[in-house]
C-alpha cells in the first residue's frame, strides 16, 4: 500500500507540474480565460467545489492568484502580489462571492501615495474589467464568483469604488483600520439579511403577500448575472429558469425581471458591444447580429441600435 501511496503521489506531483508550466505558459501570452478555466475544470476533477475549501490540499488557489497577479502586472501594477478572501457581502446575499486583493510596490513606477485618484480608479478600472471578462466569465456556471477586492501598497489599502452613473471614488485605510472596517460591514450586511427575512415572512403572514424568500434568492441571482456580467433581461430570465442554469421556476423569474429596476439595460449592451468589436475584431453589423441574436445575447433590437450607435 505504501509503495503505491507513493507512486500515485509521484505521478500527481508530475501532473500538477506540468499543469503549473500550463498556467505559466497562457499566462504569458494573457490567455487569462484560458488559465482559469483550466484551474476550475481540475478543481473538479479533484472534486473541489469552491475556492478556500478544506478539500483543497493541494492549494490549487494558488493557481487563481498566480493569474491574477499577472492580470495586476499586466495593468501597471507593479511587484503585484493577489491574496483571497470571502466577500463581507456573503451574509446578505447567501451566495459563495471571493475577492481577489492585490499588493503592490506602486503603478508604473510610482508610488500610489503620489498618484491622484483618477489614475489609481482608471488602473483599477481596467483590472476590474479584466476580472469580469475572465474570472466572472469562467466562474459564472460553477456556483461560485471572483471579483477584484481592494488594492494594497506600502501600509494602506486603496478601496475603490466603481459604480455606472455614480462618481467614481477612492477611500484608503491603514491596515489597523481596515479589520475593523470590515468586521463592522460584514455584520451590516449579515443582520440586513436577517432582517430582509424577517421582513419578508411577516409581510406573508400579516398581508397574505406573495413575496417568497425564492423570489428574492431570484432577484439576486439576476442582479448577479446583470451587474457583473452584463446580460440582456432575456439571456436574465433564461438563465434563471434553465434547467441548467439556477432552475428557478417562472414566477420567480418573471419577479426578478420586474423589479431589476436598477438596471441600465443600455448601458449593459454597451458592454457587451466593446466585448465582440475591440476584444474579437467584429464589424458593427456582426455585432448587431450577435446582441439581437436568440442564439447570442438577446438584447433588443433598441437596445443593440443604442450599442452600436455609441461605439467609438
Amino acid at each position: 500500500m505504501d509503495i503505491n501511496y507513493d507512486e500515485a503521489q509521484k505521478q500527481m506531483d508530475v501532473c500538477l507540474s506540468a499543469f503549473e508550466s500550463e498556467i505559466l505558459r497562457l499566462c504569458e501570452e494573457q490567455a487569462y480565460y484560458k488559465a482559469i478555466s483550466n484551474t476550475i475544470d481540475l478543481m473538479e476533477e479533484l472534486g473541489i467545489s469552491m475556492p478556500m475549501s478544506d478539500d483543497d490540499t493541494l492549494g490549487i488557489d494558488d493557481c487563481f492568484l498566480f493569474i491574477a497577479k499577472q492580470m495586476a502586472e499586466s495593468c501597471g501594477f507593479e511587484n503585484a502580489q493577489a491574496s483571497m478572501q470571502e466577500n463581507i457581502a456573503n451574509g446578505r446575499f447567501h451566495d459563495h462571492f471571493y475577492d481577489i486583493n492585490i499588493g503592490c510596490d506602486s503603478l508604473n513606477g510610482t508610488s500610489l501615495e503620489r498618484i491622484s485618484n483618477k489614475k489609481i480608479i482608471d488602473s483599477y478600472a481596467q483590472l476590474d474589467s479584466l476580472f469580469n471578462d475572465t474570472f466572472m466569465t469562467a466562474c459564472v456556471f460553477k456556483g461560485f464568483y471572483i471579483t477584484l477586492g481592494d488594492i494594497h501598497s506600502n501600509g494602506k489599502w486603496y478601496d475603490v469604488f466603481i459604480c455606472d452613473g455614480m462618481e467614481s471614488d477612492v477611500t484608503v485605510r491603514s491596515d489597523a483600520e481596515r479589520g475593523p472596517f470590515n468586521a463592522t460591514m460584514k455584520s451590516k450586511f449579515d443582520n440586513w439579511g436577517k432582517s430582509s427575512n424577517n421582513s419578508t415572512k411577516n409581510n406573508e403572514s400579516t398581508s397574505g403577500g406573495n413575496v417568497t424568500q425564492e423570489y428574492l434568492n431570484a432577484l439576486n441571482r439576476g442582479l448577479s448575472y446583470a451587474q457583473n456580467l452584463h446580460m440582456s433581461k432575456k439571456a436574465v430570465y433564461d438563465q434563471l429558469t434553465s434547467s441548467y442554469g439556477e432552475g428557478f421556476p417562472a414566477d420567480a423569474a418573471q419577479y426578478a425581471i420586474d423589479n431589476m429596476t436598477g438596471i441600465d439595460w443600455n448601458a449593459n449592451t454597451l458592454e457587451k458591444a466593446k466585448q465582440y468589436y475591440y476584444n474579437m475584431s467584429m464589424s458593427k453589423s456582426a455585432v448587431y447580429d450577435q446582441l439581437t441574436s436568440e442564439y447570442g445575447e438577446q438584447f433588443t433590437t433598441s437596445e443593440a441600435q443604442y450599442a452600436i450607435d455609441h461605439l467609438n
